[in-house]
């Protein structure tokens, strides 16, 4: 876990005007404290640790004490998305509406979106206002297409993801 430096004296002040100090009154239970010389304090977490710990402090002008009281939420790292690769399915000169993001998860639950890493060689790709998108093959193609991309929740990317599209050839009836 990262360091983080807490002014504790930042918001305090003394009514007569004396400059203050901090003492640390109590330690946390899930990290260590080091009282710094301008009066700060640097806080480390335990590894793994996440939720609210508690330390306190008084602020004193050398005569009188405050009351003590300090409490730090530790939150957790964000982590990446995962994008999982897509497969979709259509015939020439038909569009296909393709969720990326369906199969693609965050473990802490934010809300992804995605960037387009690689175009489809044979076709035209369109996002719908609902982050999906819709691969449209060129006029007359037909075969196996594809396309990359990744998710981010705005923090971090996961790695690549393919999309992969068949397009398949229209059967027609022979005319007589």
């Amino acid at each position: 876990m990262a360091e983080t430096r807490l002014d504790a004296l930042a918001n305090d002040s003394d009514v007569d005007g004396h400059s203050l100090a901090s003492k640390l009154a109590s330690s946390p239970k899930n990290g260590t404290l080091t009282r710094n010389r301008d009066g700060s304090f640097s806080y480390t977490a335990k590894s793994g640790f996440v939720g609210t710990d508690t330390f306190m402090y008084v602020a004193t002008d050398g005569a009188l004490d405050s009351r003590p009281v300090t409490v730090i939420t530790v939150l957790a790292p964000n982590r990446a998305p995962v994008a999982k690769d897509d497969k979709a399915t259509t015939m020439a000169g038909a569009a296909v509406r393709i969720d990326l993001l369906g199969n693609d998860t965050d473990a802490d639950g934010d809300r992804l979106a995605t960037l387009l890493v690689r175009a489809p060689s044979h076709g035209k790709l369109s996002l719908n206002a609902d982050g999906s998108y819709t691969y449209t093959p060129d006029k007359g193609w037909y075969g196996t297409d594809s396309f990359s991309y990744r998710a981010t929740d705005g923090d971090a990317q996961s790695g690549v993801a393919m999309v992969s599209i068949t397009v398949q050839k229209v059967n027609r009836a022979p005319t007589a």
